[in-house]
Parts: C-alpha cells; structure tokens; sequence
C-alpha cells in the first residue's frame, strides 16, 4: 500500500530492513537483524576460523590499537605487537580519517597466501609490515589447566561452533589427570 500510494519513490528493501530492525527491537537484546554482509562476517566467527592476518584491534578514538595478536598466526610472524597503532592499510591512511572499524577489518581480512602492507606506529616511529594472510584459528578455550590435584580450569571465551570439541576435549585431559571439581570461567565470554 504504501508503494502504491506514497507520494514519493520508496525504497523498498531500506524501508523493509528498518522495519524488521524496529520489529526485533522490541524483544530482547540477543534477537538481532543481520544484513547480509554482517551475516557472512557472524557465521565466519562462529565456524571458529577465518583469513586474515590475525589480530584483535579496538578503536577507542579514531585509531585502531592492536589488543592482542594470535599466536601462530600471520602478524605474529611478521613481528606486529600489541599496543601498536595501525596507521596505514595499503596505501590508505585509516588513522585519523574517521574510518568504520568494520571497513578496517575488511581491508586486513582475504583470502590465505594473499598479502597486505600495514604500517603502524610504535613509540612514535612508523613501521611498516607485509603480511601474508593465512587461515586463522579461532580458539574458545583460552586455557585448561589443572589447579590442585583434584580441580581443573577451563577458561572459554566465546562460543562457535568449535567449543563443544573444545570444551569436551580439554575436560577430557583434565579428567584423566584426577580433575573431581570443575572452575568454568566465563567471565568477559563475548558470546555466539
């Protein structure tokens, strides 16, 4: 109806989208709309790997801070730290340009064997970085320990659809080596 009579043009897949936005809304936190992009990038996480470089970053104000950089993977290798400052992707500066943290991640992120130059900054000196990118794992369980002779630690720090092996596997090595009590620790666990 109202593409039929709206007295101007309507986008209608906007118009669609912000209405399914606006009906989800009103549950409850965890139901949300995913476009079609957001979807790829949710069911990549969630198969419990990707390719890319293989760092977390955060932009606290307008530049991206690597927070930590996965063991094993491309960056590591190349000798990016944590605490670096990502200034340039290529030859676009993303510092300071206001640049979506999502447009950043998909700048890094390609297909295994490809390569990518980051320049960052460390101690105020710019360095820059050709990377391979490579499949990264994602792991849930952070750690698997035991702590005494009797208590076992697993600390899992998201859910994909790898943490049931995971989870399952660690408890098994635990129990073998006289785990009775269980700490789970689920704390700053991001979810999935």
């Amino acid at each position: 109806e109202v593409g039929k009579n709206y007295v101007d043009t309507i986008d209608m897949k906007g118009m669609t989208d912000a209405a399914v936005k606006a009906a989800l809304a009103e549950l409850d936190p965890h139901s949300v709309y995913l476009p079609p992009v957001e979807l790829t990038e949710s069911e990549t996480e969630l198969a419990g790997n990707f390719e890319g470089i293989g760092i977390q970053f955060n932009v606290p104000e307008d530049t991206a801070i690597i927070l930590s950089v996965i063991p094993g993977g491309p960056s590591e290798k190349a000798g990016l730290n944590q605490g670096d400052r990502i200034i340039r992707v290529e030859d676009k500066t993303i510092a300071g340009t206001k640049t979506p943290q999502d447009s950043m991640v998909r700048m890094m992120k390609g297909p295994s064997g490809t390569k990518v130059k980051i320049t960052v900054s460390r101690d105020g000196t710019l360095i820059p970085f050709e990377i391979t990118r490579d499949r990264i794992p994602v792991n849930c369980v952070d750690a698997a320990f035991m702590v005494n002779d009797t208590i076992g630690y697993i600390k899992l720090s998201k859910f994909t659809r790898t943490t049931h092996k995971e989870v399952s596997e660690a408890s098994e090595k635990l129990l073998k080596s006289g785990m009775k009590r269980l700490i789970f620790d689920l704390r700053n666990n991001t979810g999935g």
